[in-house]
């Protein structure tokens, strides 16, 4: 699907979940359950005796969490949408909630009832359950996404996962921010000074941070980053608060990585009249769908489209070539991860930082560019180069 579609998929999916998530409660199931209208020729599906040599391949989606995120989960089921208009799937999505306790039952219940070709989960969170589950249903397929299966102590023949190579959209987007500050694009100081609000000090947004600040240092090696975690994911007046203090100390555009939270971000950069930069959705068409004024502060978001991984698996899975039995990481050049190019942008950004920005993604894609990630540092060597860029 080309992206333009997905990204209307998307949008849709988001407003949409935007106006219901917040009615689900932990555990309830959204059945999306729909009959696919085509299906794959056969000279296009696997060797006989493969579950996915059905017509029309039935996929379950189980997420622990609900939508209603305007990021990861409502990506995936943006995804879950695309697979059923691109190749005729059937399709559930089903929210499991907070309650980590029902995680291991629910997936147990959709592996025995043997009516889903192919179960679709998501996070780190659910690895140590399926590495369990799937050896118990080896004729069930899986597929794992943004986590990284132990392959090596469990056999997983019948799982696929894949994760997510963050660290080069945010690597994009260090230079932008890193551009923009340095312009005369309204809002800029002129400090050299830039700011990155994160959910918790963990890998996974740490991974952000690296490529951010390394992306920032390319453009001009000079460059500060003020890095601040809120510690969690929903509290939005900390990620306020910690945005004013940045801003207060010369930051005029900040990188949220920090969920619901980040939201506070946006709050104190339109307060302050400086820009922001949004994280795993185009938050700038998401907010726009709302008519939300914080939408005109993000310049750009440094997108995970998740739902885009949902989709080119699935169609693997159907031709046959998805390689059950392994881990995948996807990036720029599976056009998986990036930065959203938007109307904002395109009015906010000057045209020198767009070609760039431009040209780093190009490098990225053939290899000249080979971003750090903070996937196997230690926390002394996060620490390091946090420290490095500190005003």
């Amino acid at each position: 699907m080309k992206r333009r579609m997905y990204a209307r998929i998307l949008a849709g999916m988001m407003a949409l979940s935007l106006l219901t998530g917040c009615q689900n409660t932990a555990g309830t199931k959204a059945d999306s359950t729909a009959a696919g209208s085509s299906a794959p020729s056969a000279a296009d599906t696997p060797a006989a005796g493969d579950k996915t040599e059905e017509k029309g391949l039935k996929v379950a989606l189980l997420i622990n969490g609900v939508l209603g995120d305007q990021s990861y989960y409502d990506s995936a089921a943006a995804g879950m949408e695309a697979i059923k208009e691109s190749y005729g799937c059937e399709t559930k999505i089903v929210e499991m909630g907070s309650d980590a306790t029902k995680y291991e039952p629910t997936i147990t219940e959709y592996s025995e009832s043997g009516d889903w070709d192919i179960i679709i989960l998501c996070t780190n969170t659910l690895k140590e359950i399926l590495q369990e589950i799937a050896q118990d249903y080896p004729d069930q397929k899986y597929i794992l996404f943004g986590a990284r299966a132990d392959y090596e102590n469990f056999n997983m023949s019948n799982v696929y996962t894949v994760d997510y190579l963050a660290n080069e959209g945010a690597y994009l987007a260090g230079v932008v921010a890193a551009g923009l500050t340095t312009s005369k694009a309204e809002g800029m100081n002129e400090e050299k000074v830039i700011g990155f609000v994160g959910g918790q000090d963990v890998t996974v947004i740490n991974d952000f941070l690296i490529g951010f600040i390394e992306g920032a240092k390319s453009v001009d090696s000079d460059i500060k980053v003020i890095t601040s975690y809120v510690g969690d994911y929903v509290n939005t007046g900390k990620g306020k608060e910690l945005a004013l203090t940045q801003i207060q100390q010369g930051a005029d555009v900040i990188f949220q990585c920090a969920g619901g939270a980040g939201t506070g971000v946006f709050e104190a950069a339109s307060e302050k009249g400086v820009l922001a930069i949004g994280c795993d959705a185009d938050q700038y068409e998401v907010l726009k769908s709302m008519d939300d004024p914080l939408a005109d502060v993000i310049a750009t978001s440094v997108m995970k489209r998740v739902g885009v991984s949902i989709e080119r698996a699935v169609g693997m899975a159907i031709d046959g070539t998805l390689p059950y039995g392994s881990f995948e990481l996807v990036g720029v050049k599976e056009n998986v991860t990036g930065i959203a190019v938007n109307d904002n942008y395109k009015t906010i950004v000057p045209d020198e930082i767009v070609a760039s920005e431009e040209q780093a993604e190009k490098a990225i894609v053939d290899g000249t560019i080979k971003v750090s990630t903070a996937l196997g540092m230690t926390t002394e060597e996060v620490s390091e180069i946090r420290n490095s860029v500190k005003p």
